[in-house]
């Protein structure tokens, strides 16, 4: 055979990843198993078993297993490749022992013994974990540093863009994507990163369950990173589909966020959705409205994940010393208002929560207009929209609107920079939010990417990303992401609606509840 062939029978091996090799990376890189079963770690003759979460193989050995070497303590080299090297080892504590084998490097991780019978270095946990477990993590110290990263070449690095496409947001689709090209195109005339190009691939989707459009887009060319800016809606099908691919993913707006780093590690929101946004209306409702211990009604079309929104604006109304709190559901797009209006006279409801559209609103407000006292509400403006304003003059009733972002976040020298760029490049920003936004979560990739140095993977990104703290892009607010944290600015401004000037009014400075 070619050595041609050789090479790409050899290429071909390196870059498979089964089921193994994936449960094995889990095991490393997290310390816990894919089967849900407890994996645990003790240090020297302790018995004493701590979670392996706080001794993940890959916090000492890296994420490339060469070993970071911290606090006089050179962890060894863990990749296939030293592992096996056929003349054996020799470490500076004066241990010697052969070449490991599957069957050595197992008893290596669970009892802590090298293939001579010495003991490991006494900084090395032995690790209690099922045989399946210990296979599946020597599996995938097997291709540990050999694994090809899609979309990265030494010249370029390949992201994927989502915006919206036809339908009532093309327009601000268009203006989105004419935005990120000139930015991502200056970027690569002037500095590039670490001497890569950055090729951006867009994908115009109007989104919707199971678009076919987005499958095929991430089907086809191999993208290092994704960044989504389709406005609200459709990123809960993306958010799955990039966790079970591992490709990072950037959200500048969700509503309804996959918050839980354990389940989508892959995955950055930078700004709130309904659940922080209906905390924080309660939050605002229990500490700054008249009544210090409100009646409060959350009214929600009973569909996806509004019943999430729900638990955690009822479970901030006792945290807040709220008096009660009542839920009143019902069937998406099927809202009476008079039904609902009902129901709120009979529980006497002084606050109302109101999850659903700015249209819907307007018929609550008029079925509710001859209540004593007026009920005041409290609404998600990403729901409501330029709808909220009109709800009708001449109801007594106040209105309170929550918002991940003001333009009180633009620093004037954040602005002046996009405003350059758009003067430059003959722009259009007539979709600010969506813009903004978008613009945005480029920088932080951009950022983290940069970071993450010229030897990037993946999971440098993910590490880098993980490790901004207060990073402000001098349009949004200042974000900070962490381990167990992928929502980036957790909490919302609240907003009085004033009807007869059609403008908003803030009223609170930022609320992140606990």
């Amino acid at each position: 055979m070619p050595a041609w062939s050789w090479t790409a029978v050899v290429a071909g091996a390196v870059l498979a990843s089964g089921p193994s090799e994936q449960r094995g990376k889990q095991i490393y890189l997290r310390g816990t198993s894919p089967s849900g079963r407890e994996i645990t770690a003790s240090l020297g003759d302790s018995a004493a078993g701590l979670p392996a979460t706080s001794l993940a193989c890959g916090g000492c050995h890296g994420l490339d297993g060469l070993g970071k070497p911290e606090g006089g303590i050179v962890p060894p080299n863990v990749t296939w490749d030293s592992l096996t090297k056929p003349y054996g080892h020799r470490h500076p504590d004066g241990r010697e022992h052969p070449a490991y084998t599957e069957q050595s490097l197992r008893k290596a991780i669970t009892m802590g013994i090298d293939p001579a019978g010495n003991r490991l270095g006494v900084a090395m946990p032995k690790y209690a974990m099922s045989a399946q477990d210990a296979t599946d993590l020597v599996a995938y110290l097997k291709r540990i540093g050999k694994e090809r990263e899609p979309g990265l070449t030494n010249r370029a690095i390949r992201i994927g863009v989502i915006v919206p496409g036809e339908g009532p947001l093309e327009a601000a689709g268009r203006e989105t994507q004419a935005l990120l090209e000139a930015y991502f195109d200056e970027l690569n005339a002037q500095a590039r990163i670490h001497d890569r190009r950055v090729e951006i691939r867009f994908l115009r989707d109007p989104g919707g369950p199971l678009s076919p459009r987005l499958g095929r887009f991430l089907g086809g060319e191999g993208f290092f990173a994704l960044l989504e800016a389709r406005a609200l809606g459709a990123d809960q099908e993306l958010a799955r589909r990039a966790e079970a691919e591992e490709i990072p993913l950037v959200v500048p707006l969700a509503t309804f966020p996959e918050a839980d780093a354990g389940a989508f590690r892959h995955v950055f929101y930078l700004l709130s959705g309904l659940k922080d946004q209906g905390r924080a209306l309660v939050e605002f409702a229990a500490r700054k409205l008249d009544d210090a211990k409100p009646r409060v009604a959350i009214v929600y079309p009973q569909a996806g994940s509004f019943s999430d929104v729900v638990r955690a604006m009822e479970e901030q109304c006792r945290l807040a010393g709220c008096s009660s709190t009542i839920e009143v559901g019902y069937p998406s797009g099927g809202f009476v208002a008079a039904n609902v209006a009902s129901a709120l006279q009979k529980d006497g409801s002084q606050v109302v929560c109101f999850l659903g559209s700015g249209k819907e609103l307007k018929s609550l407000m008029e079925e509710t207009q001859a209540s004593s006292p007026a009920p005041t509400f409290m609404v998600a403006g990403a729901l409501t929209g330029r709808d909220v304003f009109d709800a009708p003059a001449g109801s007594p009733s106040r209105i309170f609107a929550a918002y991940p972002m003001l333009p009180s976040d633009r620093t004037s020298e954040g602005l002046e920079q996009l405003r350059a760029l758009v003067r430059r490049k003959r722009l259009s920003l007539h979709h600010l939010p969506l813009q903004v936004a978008a613009y945005g979560a480029a920088r932080i990739l951009v950022e983290a990417l940069r970071r993450s140095g010229r030897d990037t993977s993946r999971e440098k990104l993910l590490a880098e990303l993980e490790g901004l703290y207060e990073f402000d892009t001098g349009l949004l607010p200042p974000v900070t992401f962490g381990p167990n944290l992928r929502v980036g600015a957790p909490g919302a401004y609240v907003v009085a609606v004033d009807r007869a000037r059609r403008r908003f009014v803030p009223v609170s400075g930022w609320i992140a509840p606990k």
